[in-house]
């Protein structure tokens, strides 16, 4: 992994468009090859991106000195993604859903918070275009994406089967709120069918640890639904 640069000149967050899909394609790039376990991350190819903008979404991008040091995707719900899987009684039929569908942060500047920036900018703009609901999906094996995605208030409320890979549903209100809830079940993340038998049960997962042996864990509540 590369040193973590500093943070010392200003970040600019800048709205991408198709001219910058090489450079989000070079970062997408650099954060696979330095992750632990690429399994983890979704396959994304320029065509993905090109998709998004296309279609409706935006891919927010975060610069230094004009440098694209991180992005994030948000977009509109999309009727091939079966978006709304495992949402029934969390998000009303009729209610706008938005995606914070993929991000990456430069390697040199991990440990920063910035992914956790992009989600928090995200959930804004979505916000501003009318969403009651967003929502991300991510590998049950992707710790730090789960870790800042819960910290930022969402919930584990379903799992999903990619042709890349099960997914966890993360679900949340747009409007922000204020999470105090204790885990009444921890649960091994990686155990998709442990979780699965919650999620049918009426929990959702609002905590991320380290257990036994640094295992890590999901903490599960019971949800209205």
């Amino acid at each position: 992994m590369a040193a973590v640069a500093s943070l010392d000149d200003p970040i600019e967050t800048v709205t991408l468009g198709l001219d910058d899909i090489p450079a989000i394609d070079g970062l997408f790039r650099a954060k696979v090859a330095a992750v632990s376990n690429p399994a983890a991350v979704r396959p994304d190819e320029p065509a993905f991106f090109e998709g998004v903008l296309d279609h409706g979404g935006e891919i927010i991008g975060l610069t230094v000195e004009g440098s694209l040091i991180a992005y994030g995707v948000l977009r509109p719900e999309f009727d091939d993604q079966h978006d709304r899987d495992g949402l029934a009684g969390l998000v009303a039929a009729e209610a706008p859903l938005f995606v914070t569908d993929g991000s990456a942060v430069h390697p040199s500047y991990w440990s920063h918070s910035l992914q956790r920036v992009l989600i928090r900018e995200r959930i804004d703009r979505a916000v501003r275009q009318g969403a009651e609901a967003v929502i991300a999906k991510v590998s049950p094996a992707n710790l730090p994406s789960t870790r800042n995605l819960l910290k930022e208030h969402f919930r584990i409320v379903a799992r999903v089967r990619k042709p890349y890979g099960w997914r966890y549903v993360h679900q949340r209100a747009a409007v922000d709120f204020e999470v105090d809830e204790t885990p009444e079940v921890w649960r091994v993340a990686a155990d998709v069918d442990g979780a699965q038998a919650l999620f049918e049960a009426g929990y959702g997962a609002v905590r991320f640890r380290l257990g036994a042996q640094s295992r890590p864990e999901l903490g599960f509540v019971k949800i209205d639904r």
